[in-house]
């Protein structure tokens, strides 16, 4: 979540106990936009790959290895950051440890 919209969202939270913490409306708003998310970002840029190391894409090696960093990176970014997210939001706060939150809004 970038800053701005986290300050929308938690305009009075700035410890990791509040982190997450929203309306019902909101939180399932937020978490079908997470698990949506999430779901596309790995199974589009899984086909991708797939599609790269079955040879289907006939593209010049450097395009090849963009392409494969760029997926590769995209998953990566899903997995350390929309999931974290959507776990605050499944638990209606920061599932994990202080360090933890520290480390994630440092990321963020």
């Amino acid at each position: 979540i970038s800053s701005a919209f986290a300050a929308m969202i938690f305009p009075n939270s700035t410890h990791h106990v509040n982190y997450g913490r929203v309306s019902d409306t909101t939180r399932y708003g937020l978490l079908a936009w997470a698990g949506i998310t999430l779901t596309l970002a790995f199974i589009s840029n899984t086909m991708i790959l797939l599609a790269i190391y079955n040879r289907a894409l006939r593209l010049d090696k450097l395009s090849i290895v963009l392409i494969t960093h760029i997926a590769v990176s995209d998953i990566g970014y899903s997995l350390s950051a929309i999931h974290p997210t959507l776990a605050s939001l499944i638990r209606n706060g920061w599932p994990y440890d202080t360090i933890s939150c520290y480390v994630f809004h440092y990321f963020q």
